[in-house]
């Protein structure tokens, strides 16, 4: 039982003996006072009538006891209080209380106390609905009022938030939910309002993230901008997510949908958020983890499923010019992730240095964005990459490396070409032999750019990587497999067929090409020079002919030699080529008395090479061995399939631009 007293005093002061008494007003306040207080086994129910939705609540086994409690200034008196919450939720408090002026410092632990129940008082300033919340925490209670009237202080201690469920306002689709959220070391203050946490720990939770298609998060539109605009969390359409410019506000292009109104998104002078207190994670550590994440800003929009989150985020806070650390691992449509920089998401303008790794991930989800850019769906392949974004002041720089296995197209999309590219050429070019394709595409650009787009520009740097590949195929295959610039051709000495060692490396870096280029096939072309050829053809045919007079002696004296093996010596060479030179056809000198004149060697060889007439049909015949013997080579010591490798019709040559001779062979890619 409770025990009240309650104490007046008067005082008056009394004029001279006899004098009529005068009773003067009291000086000090009113005071309460209670000796000891006591309530057990009380119940509270309540109902606020007054919300658009009545809401109902009730207190059981309260229980209330309180020592020397006094309303008297700089008077604390000693508080006890246990009750349950809505059957579930347990709560006590201990400490004590002053009452004039305020001072309370208690002892709070609170169990699975649910907090649905301060829904109806938000609603019209959030974009959400909280279907369900537990609280509870464990911690000291500090307050206590200032000279101005203020209450100072807060609270330290843990605090978690369990089983969250929430919805979004306008269609009831879920956004953010999770088991546990567990606050460790909580230091809240209310001058100035700021929050700080040690560490915190997010469990098995679900986000719908959307990248808006101005580039800000949906996370950001928690709050309500004003009062009564409303707009959706999780609607990915792109007129409920593009938002127009209107002199300085951004109307939400929600349409209405019954009781849901137009909301305007008024930028502060700074460009933050209005109002946000200053909140500090040091660190956060995420576990089991989901988030279903779009990307309204790239274009085709596209969706991404991340679970099995695991990691760490450090150094987050509410002022806009920090950066938060960010370490973070899981799977992105099941193909493994690693996410590792910093970012500053509240900034005005996002500023991230992040590097995203991804390992394996089925290529066929992208088919929308090759139908678009490149004109032919995907059938299969994976797609692995390592990227490096770094977005400061709205400028982008980012590095893309791309690892595609097995990428296999599917049909040419109907209509008009998207290209003229020969596409799957080029994946040929850039396809190993394992199946693999590994391309570096760096990109930039301003934010700020209506026409910047990090879809478009990887396509169109993807595309101009492809238009290089196909326009100076051997270049890119002199990169990667060395034989430099001229790949593309090869040098013969003139009249001559047989290939010069110095243009071996180019047959052996063709060879490594395609042996690691497996769907390629190479076209060869030979070719000749009128005029270097024809007396390469002389030269040729005068050593021939030497050598085959030699053979012809050693026959007669009974010895078979084969061509290739005979040699003629120095020494036997002018007999030989005199020999010759008597035998041939052609305009010889003479003397003043018509005699053929007796020549050096030198001048017989000029003779000969001047008389020299080479026709179409030895000039066709001599670039053509010169294509067979680049194919022999191929073939036999490169390794390359016969099937793989065909011979065009011979052709006389020109000297290119890039200093080719004319004697050569030309090669061609094809698939």
């Amino acid at each position: 039982m409770g025990q009240l007293e309650k104490h007046e005093k008067v005082e008056a002061k009394k004029a001279a003996e006899g004098a009529k008494a005068v009773v003067m007003p009291s000086e000090d306040p009113y005071t309460m006072s209670i000796g000891k207080l006591a309530i057990t086994g009380w119940s509270v129910k309540g109902r606020n009538i007054n919300l658009k939705n009545p809401l109902g609540g009730a207190i059981t086994d309260l229980s209330v006891t309180g020592q020397d409690i006094s309303s008297s200034p700089g008077k604390s008196s000693q508080f006890s209080v246990r009750a349950t919450v809505d059957k579930t939720g347990k709560f006590s408090a201990d400490g004590k209380v002053g009452l004039s002026p305020l001072n309370v410092n208690l002892a709070l632990d609170m169990k699975d106390l649910s907090i649905v129940a301060i829904q109806p008082y938000i609603e019209d300033y959030v974009n959400l609905t909280m279907n369900r919340a537990n609280l509870s925490l464990t911690g000291t209670l500090a307050l206590k009022e200032n000279k101005d009237g203020a209450l100072e202080g807060g609270y330290r201690g843990d605090i978690s938030l369990a089983k969250l469920r929430t919805v979004d306002q306008v269609n009831k689709d879920s956004f953010i939910r999770w088991n546990l959220l567990a606050l460790k070391d909580v230091e809240a203050k209310l001058m100035p309002l700021s929050v700080h946490i040690k560490e915190a720990e997010l469990n098995n939770f679900f986000a719908r993230v959307i990248l808006n298609a101005d580039g800000r998060l949906n996370l950001r539109n928690i709050m309500r901008s004003d009062a009564g605009g409303q707009m959706s969390l999780t609607e990915t359409d792109s007129e409920l997510d593009a938002l127009a410019d209107t002199g300085g506000k951004r109307e939400s292009a929600v349409k209405d949908k019954g009781n849901v109104m137009v909301g305007t998104v008024r930028p502060d002078a700074d460009g933050t958020d209005a109002n946000l207190p200053m909140v500090v994670v040091e660190k956060l550590t995420l576990k089991k983890g989901r988030v279903r994440f779009t990307d309204n800003f790239i274009k085709p929009n596209y969706t991404a499923n991340i679970s099995e989150m695991e990691g760490t985020v450090t150094g987050l806070s509410s002022d806009p010019d920090a950066s938060a650390k960010l370490d973070i691992r899981g799977q992105v449509n099941r193909a493994p992730l690693v996410v590792a920089g910093t970012i500053s998401p509240l900034k005005e303008n996002l500023t991230l240095d992040v590097k995203a790794q991804v390992r394996g991930m089925e290529l066929a989800q992208f088919s929308s964005y090759t139908t678009k850019y490149i004109g032919y769906g995907i059938d299969k392949g994976k797609l692995s990459f390592d990227v490096e974004y770094k977005l400061e002041e709205g400028v982008l720089i980012a590095q893309n490396r791309l690892i595609l296995e097995q990428l296999t197209f599917g049909e040419k999309a109907p209509g008009e070409p998207v290209t003229s590219l020969p596409v799957e050429l080029a994946v040929s070019l850039l396809k190993d032999s394992n199946g693999v394709i590994d391309i570096n595409l760096p990109i930039g650009g301003s934010l700020d750019d209506p026409n910047f787009s990090i879809g478009g520009i990887l396509a169109k740097v993807f595309l101009s990587s492809l238009k290089r590949v196909i326009l100076a195929p051997f270049a890119f295959l002199s990169i990667k497999f060395g034989g430099g610039a001229e790949l593309a051709w090869l040098e013969f000495d003139p009249g001559s067929f047989v290939i010069p060692e110095k243009e071996m490396p180019k047959l052996e870096a063709l060879a490594k090409a395609f042996a690691e280029r497996p769907e390629l096939k190479l076209d060869i072309t030979g070719r000749y020079d009128p005029a270097a050829d024809r007396a390469g053809l002389a030269r040729a045919a005068i050593d021939r002919k030497v050598r085959m007079l030699k053979r012809k002696d050693l026959q007669e004296k009974g010895q078979t030699v084969m061509m290739n093996q005979l040699k003629v010596q120095d020494s036997e060479y002018p007999e030989l080529l005199e020999r010759v030179y008597k035998d041939e056809d052609i305009k010889k000198p003479r003397n003043f008395i018509g005699m053929q004149k007796k020549l050096s060697v030198p001048e017989m060889e000029k003779v000969m090479l001047d008389g020299y007439e080479a026709t179409e049909e030895e000039f066709l015949a001599l670039a053509y061995q010169r294509s067979e013997r680049v194919k022999a080579w191929l073939v036999e010591k490169g390794k390359v399939a016969d099937s793989r490798i065909f011979l065009l019709a011979s052709k006389a040559g020109e000297s290119g631009e890039n200093g080719e001779t004319a004697a050569r062979v030309d090669f061609a890619i094809q698939q």
